[in-house]
């Protein structure tokens, strides 16, 4: 049986999403167990909270996002009109496989820039003093 994850990411707002989570994380988690979840993990950003849930069955993680206390609890979050995010599938908080390297940061001055070729129509003449000799 394949696990259906379901993704909750709730994005600072007025107040900090990890608040949001302390009001609001248990009944969320009580909820998700109750109706089929198997297994969840938080991850905390500093943009928000990402809820990860597993549910063995689509149907059960398709319809809960839509029970009453799943919708007031996001209904209360910090920014509810663009600060929520619900979707299937694993999300903010999966990362990739590997930590990434950094690419090594660019020097000053490691690649010469080339010098601009001189304009053949400018040139510059000096001619020296000529001093008349009085006799």
């Amino acid at each position: 049986m394949a696990t259906s994850w379901l993704t909750i990411e709730v994005f600072d707002g007025i107040s900090p999403a990890r608040l949001w989570r302390l009001s609001h994380g248990e009944g969320l988690l009580l909820a998700a167990l109750t109706n089929g979840a198997s297994d969840w993990t938080w991850h905390e950003h500093r943009w928000g909270i990402v809820l990860e849930l597993a549910f063995d069955d689509e149907q059960q993680r398709n319809d809960f996002p839509s029970l009453p206390a799943v919708q007031a609890a996001l209904d209360a979050a910090p920014d509810r009109v663009s600060g929520v995010l619900v979707y299937r599938g694993r999300g903010g908080g999966a990362g990739a496989g590997l930590p990434r390297h950094p690419r090594p940061a660019p020097f000053a001055g490691a690649a010469a820039l080339p010098e601009p070729d001189e304009d053949p129509r400018i040139e510059l003449h000096t001619e020296p003093d000529v001093v008349a000799a009085a006799d």
